[in-house]
């Protein structure tokens, strides 16, 4: 039981109790005048008074979303689920009569952030369609917000997106094969895979470009026999997570029997002088030749000029004949061609002909890729040889002298 003394000189009285307890409150009636110590007449009067503490005032209970945490309440933040205490007085009791009002939380749980996975072929694109957002680069695990789309109590939810976009194209080389020609597949992979691990598995379709729908073959290289538009369709059945599809790539190469059967050009010039040493060269395909068979009518082949079997170096007669031949005939792994000419007509040299004279040094080939011959047709001896690259820096190069031109006319 308190005790606590406190005078009030006036009928009404709010007493604040510091604690629980009973405590006992005392009233004097005086009759008189206290200050000047006239008193006729007094009397006391106490009771005990219960104190306990006001009850917690319990607050209705909220729910919130895990993204609109945290959350300002009167006297701390909420930051998760649990049981938050406020204390408050009770107004118009002068600072007294504490209590707690208590206000219990629940936080939704993070939802759980599904997979979802998409392979795009030719023109097609992931297309969310809640936050109307296209997806058209590859994307690993990246999480995609959805705000408000929970089906409770419309929280914000995500899920992880991966796109994969396979792109490949075909690129075609020719080969030989127990004299047959042969067109091969190579199959180029430019798609991005952005940290997905996944494989491809591959089936191949040839088919004409005139009839589309009907297969000539179904493995990487085809066996050519005629001359036209030769097409592959290349599927491509690609595996992403749960999702599988097949895209298909198609590429095109025309073949014709010309090209590797026939001999169009050889390289030179048409117009020489009687006696002049002209060069002539054949570019044949990308396909290996076997052998050259080089033949000349009006002039003779000077081999020490020439290490490759592609080019010869022709030394031109002097006389009446105008007109002159350099032939060739080449054989292939699958085929051996018709003899291919080239018509020469010869030109009497003059001494007014200011070309002939500038071309005494000639350079075969001109251009080339750094590998060259200098023909001298004066009767001077060349002594040392500088060469410059076109920002006129001297470069090092290597020589092989051969023999002098008068020695070999």
């Amino acid at each position: 039981m308190g005790v606590k003394k406190h005078q009030y000189l006036a009928e009404n009285a709010n007493l604040c109790f510091p604690e629980e307890g009973t405590f006992s409150v005392c009233v004097q009636a005086v009759i008189g005048n206290p200050s000047s110590g006239s008193i006729c007449d007094e009397m006391t009067k106490c009771m005990n008074v219960p104190v306990t503490k006001k009850k917690d005032e319990i607050a209705k209970p909220r729910i919130y979303c895990p993204e609109k945490l945290p959350v300002w309440w009167y006297c701390e933040y909420i930051t998760r689920p649990g049981e938050y205490r406020c204390q408050f007085k009770v107004n118009g009791f002068n600072g007294c009569c504490e209590f707690d009002s208590v206000l219990k939380v629940e936080v939704l749980p993070i939802s759980t952030s599904p997979s979802i996975y998409f392979i795009g072929c030719a023109n097609e694109v992931y297309y969310d369609s809640i936050t109307k957002t296209k997806y058209q680069d590859c994307l690993f695990n990246k999480e995609i917000l959805l705000k408000k789309s929970s089906s409770i109590y419309r929280c914000d939810s995500t899920y992880l997106l991966n796109t994969y976009y396979p792109s490949f194209t075909t690129e075609f080389q020719h080969n030989c094969d127990s004299g047959r020609l042969e067109i091969q597949a190579s199959i180029r992979d430019l798609s991005s895979y952005c940290g997905h691990n996944l494989k491809n598995e591959f089936s191949y379709r040839w088919y004409n470009k005139q009839k589309i729908d009907s297969t000539i073959g179904t493995l990487k290289t085809l066996t050519i026999v005629d001359s036209g538009i030769y097409c592959m369709e290349l599927s491509v059945l690609s595996k992403l997570g749960n999702v599988e599809k097949i895209c298909k790539f198609r590429s095109c190469e025309q073949i014709s029997e010309d090209q590797f059967l026939e001999i169009n050009s050889i390289v030179g010039e048409e117009y020489p002088y009687f006696g002049k040493i002209e060069g002539y060269n054949y570019f044949p395909p990308k396909y290996k030749v076997k052998k050259f068979e080089w033949r000349i009518e009006g002039g003779i082949i000077i081999d020490s000029l020439s290490t490759d079997p592609k080019s010869i170096f022709v030394k031109w007669n002097d006389g009446n004949d105008s007109v002159g031949k350099v032939c060739l005939k080449i054989t292939t792994d699958c085929y051996e061609s018709k003899e291919y000419c080239k018509l020469i007509k010869l030109k009497q040299k003059t001494s007014n002909d200011d070309l002939y004279k500038h071309e005494l040094i000639h350079i075969y080939p001109n251009p080339n890729k750094g590998t060259f011959s200098i023909i001298n047709n004066t009767n001077e001896v060349i002594n040392s040889i500088k060469i410059y690259n076109a920002k006129g820096k001297e470069i090092n190069f290597i020589s092989q002298k051969r023999m002098k031109l008068q020695q070999l006319i």
